[in-house]
């Protein structure tokens, strides 16, 4: 009966993970959905990552390895899903790990609810090895697309990973993620959101995301993380275009990420430099016109953004206050 079911092409970009990737594969190798097809590229690894592919493969005729030239995560993603076969894809970041049962409950939400999309929770896996759930729900429910987009940028029971999903492959026509760019999810999920007639989430966590201090979430300030603003801001223009009723919702988003942005710098030694560059950033948004905007839509998140901005002290004392 498994192999009557479809094909799952599953997708790891690999890029010098040796100390992760076999918990990786192993993870998705053991998946209680058997039907897959496990696409292993090496991203011009300089470590011992293509080795522990290979070796892989040879243990299970389900992992095809490509070799190919670093052109970053985006870069391999897209090289992927040219190479695959399924009619569904899922896409696994190799410092991380899966569920066993995760491509079983995410095919089961498509086909209860004949979604084109499925999600789930994660698990946020701090360096002390303490875990945390989020973006979970009580129940599986099934959202159409426009309150789908509405969960992403309210950072609800949706986010713009694309690790904790299975898609209709279909959706990814003459789609890519962005090459060479960081944070390149948020700039792909609302249109596959906006292609899909129904999202479904089952409710529960299904992936294990591995914070380390390679993730982006553990640097300071640089100039990569102008991309991220480049991407909110071109977000802001699709909203205002295709869901403008969504706008409340998109400054919730925006606020997440000044507040991420502020905690990534809390603990470097020229914070307040640091702070200062991101306060400009954001005050070349808030020009008179906008803040009218924001005001008439969402005064509660308007005011959370500029105490952020303004009162960078006054936050970090409540933080602590709240931490005691």
């Amino acid at each position: 009966m498994e192999r009557d079911k479809d094909l799952i092409s599953v997708i790891v970009p690999v890029y010098n993970v040796e100390s992760y990737i076999d918990k990786c594969i192993k993870s998705i190798v053991n998946q209680t959905y058997s039907n897959l097809e496990i696409i292993l590229v090496n991203d011009g690894s300089t470590d011992n990552s293509l080795a522990h592919c290979i070796a892989w493969k040879r243990k299970d005729p389900r992992i095809t390895v490509y070799d190919k030239k670093n052109g970053g995560l985006s870069d391999a993603r897209n090289y992927g899903i040219k190479h695959s076969h399924g009619k569904y894809l899922g896409f696994v970041d190799s410092d991380d790990y899966i569920k066993p049962d995760m491509y079983q409950l995410l095919y089961q939400g498509i086909v209860k609810f004949n979604a084109q999309i499925a999600c789930g929770g994660r698990i946020m896996v701090e360096n002390s090895g303490y875990q945390k759930s989020c973006f979970t729900l009580s129940s599986d429910k099934a959202f159409n697309s426009h309150d789908a987009l509405k969960e992403l940028l309210k950072v609800s029971s949706i986010n713009e990973a694309a690790w904790d999903k299975l898609y209709k492959k279909d959706l990814f026509n003459h789609i890519e993620f962005p090459k060479n760019e960081i944070n390149e999810d948020i700039v792909i999920m609302p249109t596959l959101i906006d292609r899909a007639k129904k999202i479904a989430h089952v409710g529960k966590p299904v992936y294990y995301y591995v914070k380390h201090e390679g993730s982006i979430t553990t640097k300071p300030y640089n100039k990569d993380r102008e991309v991220i603003y480049k991407h909110l801001k071109n977000l802001r223009t699709y909203i205002i275009q295709k869901h403008m009723d969504l706008l409340p919702a998109f400054y919730s988003l925006e606020y997440n990420y000044l507040l991420s942005e502020l905690t990534s710098i809390e603990n470097n030694k020229n914070n307040l430099h640091e702070f200062y560059k991101i306060r400009g950033r954001y005050k070349k948004i808030y020009n008179q016109d906008f803040i009218k905007m924001m005001l008439s839509t969402d005064v509660a998140n308007f005011i959370k953004i500029k105490s952020l901005l303004y009162k960078f002290g006054l936050y970090k004392f409540f933080k602590k206050l709240v931490k005691k």
